[in-house]
Formats: structure tokens, sequence, C-alpha cells
């Protein structure tokens, strides 16, 4: 079956360059559209979405007249965006946006075979019913701990946690708790949005103090409060990921075999 494609370069040696490279990889592939600057990209996304099928985006990041994350943040697309660049500085915020993989240039035959293989890979989890699913959870989710928050605001059995600044002692309620997470070997909790507080206890200290109801154990690295998710996106490798309010400082990843866990969670199974 044929993919349909975008392209996002503000070049025109690397944007042939690139066209000959995915028609050498995959000759029934259909470029929609060559585009080269984000204002024109976001009149392109203005006039076609929901109009024409895009199975894959492939994007510099750096265009003319701005950074294509303007373009993916302002449309709502459930499409896998493989991104291009001469930096590595943009790693984290290109996964953060359907982000499929992130190559850096000058692109090379093998790594842009790379790319194609993992969308294949992922086709089902890509084609957006894997993403509606999870986003209509999150919103079911929120409805309902939202109204059972406002009916028994007690009921969730909340603890607190004890932070220290110089010779204070703070309580912080974990009700106010966005997120726990690592960094430099200590535990922080990201506290009423923003502030962070360093804690002396471990992760799985924590997590067992937690009401399992309104916090789910991500990765070894966060733990996360259902209030602080924003969406859940599809990620390479079956995995999905999730994007928090205040935003993480790294990718907080649900693996393969914890995505159904983390489904039933938003379920409220």
């Amino acid at each position: 079956m044929s993919m349909n494609l975008v392209l996002l370069e503000d070049e025109d040696i690397a944007m042939r360059k690139l066209r000959s490279m995915i028609t050498e990889l995959d000759r029934t592939a259909t470029i929609l559209a060559e585009l080269s600057s984000v204002e024109e990209a976001m009149t392109w996304f203005q006039e076609n979405m929901g109009r024409v099928k895009i199975d894959m985006i492939v994007s510099d990041i750096q265009l003319s007249d701005g950074l294509s994350f303007e373009v993916f943040e302002a449309f709502a697309l459930a499409v896998p965006i493989v991104f291009t660049t001469a930096y590595n500085e943009y790693a984290v915020q290109a996964f953060s946006v359907h982000g499929l993989d992130y190559l850096l240039k000058p692109i090379r035959n093998d790594d842009l075979k790379r790319a194609f293989e993992k969308y294949h890979q992922n086709k089902l989890l890509y084609s957006g019913d894997a993403l509606r699913e999870v986003q209509r959870l999150l919103g079911e989710m929120h409805h309902a701990r939202t109204t059972a928050h406002t009916a028994a605001p007690s009921s969730f059995g909340m603890p607190t946690f004890l932070a220290s600044s110089g010779n204070r002692i703070i309580p912080l309620s974990a009700e106010k708790i966005a997120y726990f997470f690592m960094k430099n070997q200590l535990v922080w909790a990201m506290y009423d949005h923003k502030q962070e507080y360093a804690l002396d206890e471990t992760l799985e200290e924590i997590e067992a103090r937690l009401p399992p109801q309104s916090f789910f154990r991500a990765n070894r690295q966060y733990i996360i409060h259902c209030k602080a998710i924003l969406s859940a996106d599809a990620y390479y490798g079956s995995r999905l990921l999730v994007h928090l309010q205040p935003s993480a400082q790294e990718a907080v990843i649900i693996s393969r075999e914890k995505v159904s866990v983390f489904k039933a969670w938003l379920r409220g199974e």
C-alpha cells in the first residue's frame, strides 16, 4: 500500500536529495507536498487537514522563517514525524510532537531506511485508533476524577511529604504534586505547578504511600499524578509518550509492557 508523505525542507538541494532517497526506498511512496517555510506549511495544513490522508511527515526543524515545531503544535496531527536537522539540541522537543525518529544532517540512506522500518513496524499504532483511544480515556478519567474530587475532596486519602529548604521543613500535600521524578540521583516533587522540592524518600517508598487511583508509576524515573496528564502520544516501539503539565525535563515514556496497565488505570480499573 502506498505511503503518503509531506516534506518540509527549506534548502532546494536537500529537498531534491530527500525526494530521491524516499523514491529509492519506497517506489510506491506519494509525496503530497513539498513545503519550505513555516508560513507555507501552516497554509497547506489549514487547507488540507481532513481532506487527505498523511502517513508520515519528514521535516527539517529549522525552516527559513522559524522552527517547524510551530506547525505541529498548531495542528492536532496524529501523524509520525521524522525530524531532520544539522543540530542535536532539539531531540527532546522533537519527540514531544509525534517524533518517530531524529536524523542528523547530512542524512544517510541507512538512517532514513531505519526510520521507514520503524514506521512499518508500528503502523497500527500510528493508525490514529490507538491515539484516539488514549485521548478518549484521558478525557473520561479527568471528568470522573474531577467529579469525584468535587463531591468528596478527602476520599483520596492524600498523604503529605516533607521537603527541606535550609532550616525549614515544608509539608507538601500529594494533591498538589504533579509528579515525582529522579534528578541527579535525588527524588524530587514538582509542587503546585511551579516549584521543585527534593525529598528524603525513594520512589519505591513514595509509591507505596500514594493512592493508586490517582498516581501511576510511569517508569523508573517518574510517578505521575492523573491531574498532570495533558495527553499521550504513540511512540515508536509500541510505547506511549506522556505529556505533563508542567512539562517534564525528560521524555516520560510508558513501556510497551505497561501500556495496557496504563490504559486500565485511565479507565479506573
